[in-house]
């Protein structure tokens, strides 16, 4: 059969559209993220097995500009920026996190939703812009639809995201929320509208396992929540944390969704892969929410090379 003229120009068109989207990984990018990992695991003078231990990963996140400083030294101007922002809002990074960031470049795209800027301090806006105070009806209850709410039930995460929503809830330490749990769970079950329950915090992934299992079968014992969803970031900033326990827990609760966080390309690393397989292999289905970020992920290219590494992870978008 003879081939359009036409046809074949369209087709030579789209491969000029496809080459011009292609966004082609740093050539060096791994092996910079390799030294990065080797000098923060010298700093802790930690082993392989501390490195992939979620709970090794928590209890040493990078929480100060002086303990950044030591492992990676910064310009004077941004040792002091750091150390200006850090005063009002608490931050903090996991080790495999900061790994994945070079620090000293201002405009790194993961190193902008990890590292304190001055713009946090620019007054403007709300600090409460989904006005949360007002639609909490039980303690760890946000609800502003009929038919589905949030239960908060920590404020920690891997790492705390400059860009957060629930900043004025991280406080000066890690809480898990149990005052309020019986008193929130019981609002739950006393309103047979609510179908679908968003449990996150903070990220509900970083709960001890048996505290999360606790929490979930409470929530499916309700007959009429038909949905449960996780919101959690933890396959990005700690996928250590998606191990064997973690995956058997989740997988008694179907139908049970996670909402990942992916932002930029280079969060989507091996670990993070293997996090998100790991998921998926449990019958558990991911959607990412990605947030729209100045300076991240504002442009098309950046989103569709995003869009697919998620897939080749069976992330949804």
């Amino acid at each position: 059969m003879a081939i359009n003229p036409e046809s074949k120009t369209r087709s030579e068109q789209l491969d000029s559209i496809a080459d011009a989207n292609r966004t082609p990984s740093p050539k060096h990018a791994a092996a910079k993220i390799k030294d990065r990992k080797r000098r923060i695991m010298r700093y802790f003078e930690a082993a392989g097995d501390d490195w992939n231990d979620y709970r090794w990963q928590m209890r040493n996140r990078i929480e100060s500009v002086a303990q950044l400083h030591e492992i990676f030294p910064l310009a004077p101007e941004r040792y002091a920026e750091i150390d200006t922002v850090g005063k009002q809002y608490r931050w903090a990074v996991s080790p495999y996190y900061l790994s994945l960031i070079d620090v000293n470049d201002r405009l790194d795209p993961v190193g902008l939703m990890a590292i304190p800027s001055l713009l946090e301090l620019d007054e403007s806006g709300e600090t409460d812009p989904m006005d949360e105070r007002h639609t909490h009806p039980a303690p760890l209850v946000t609800r502003r639809y009929p038919d589905r709410l949030i239960l908060n039930v920590t404020n920690a995460c891997g790492m705390f995201c400059r860009f957060c929503q629930r900043k004025r809830n991280i406080g000066g330490q890690d809480a898990v929320n149990k005052s309020g749990l019986d008193e929130s769970i019981d609002f739950i079950a006393r309103n047979p509208r609510i179908r679908d329950v968003l449990i996150t915090g903070g990220d509900p992934l970083t709960l001890p396992t048996d505290y999360l299992d606790m929490v979930l079968g409470k929530v499916r014992s309700i007959p009429h929540v038909e949905i449960i969803r996780i919101g959690s970031r933890l396959p990005v900033t700690v996928p250590q944390r998606i191990d064997a326990d973690l995956v058997a827990v989740l997988g008694k609760y179907h139908p049970l969704y996670i909402n990942v966080h992916f932002n930029h390309p280079n969060e989507v690393t091996e670990e993070a892969g293997r996090a998100c397989s790991r998921l998926a292999d449990a019958g558990i289905p991911l959607g990412n929410q990605m947030v729209l970020l100045n300076g991240v992920n504002n442009d098309r290219s950046t989103v569709l090379e995003l869009n697919k590494k998620l897939l080749e992870c069976r992330a949804l978008l």
